[in-house]
């Protein structure tokens, strides 16, 4: 990301393909990790038990032996995507519908980007 007029209108140029790997990116991210985003609060615990027993099988079918525990984790919605998703996509005080409700980065970025998030989704935060 540089630090161009294109980077200050919309973050990362909208013309490139996207690096989550970039120091810039990374950065951006760590800030908003920061804050105390945690995308997990308000989902169940083993939402994922299911695929980590599939999973922990198909290690022990091919001998690797991992446990079931190493395959259960909940993913971090990147708040650094969603915060360009807003800033390219959503008009000046638009609204946020968030069909992934459940996690709480979009609603807390939109918030904290001045867009209306739906009470009902940003509850848990």
């Amino acid at each position: 990301m540089t630090k161009g007029a294109l980077s200050q209108d919309f973050i990362v140029p909208p013309f490139s393909v996207l690096s989550a790997r970039a120091k810039e990116w990374q950065d951006r991210k760590r800030l908003w990790l920061d804050l105390g985003i945690d995308s997990g609060e308000g989902r169940k615990e083993d939402l994922l038990s299911g695929y980590a027993s599939a999973m922990a099988k198909w290690s022990e079918i091919n001998g690797k032996g991992t446990a079931s525990g190493s395959w259960a984790s909940k993913s971090i919605f990147d708040p650094v995507l969603t915060e360009l998703c807003y800033a390219w996509f959503c008009p000046p005080e638009g609204k946020v519908l968030d069909p992934f409700a459940g996690g709480s980065v979009r609603g807390l970025v939109a918030a904290s980007t001045g867009l209306a998030a739906i009470y009902d989704e940003t509850e848990i935060n």
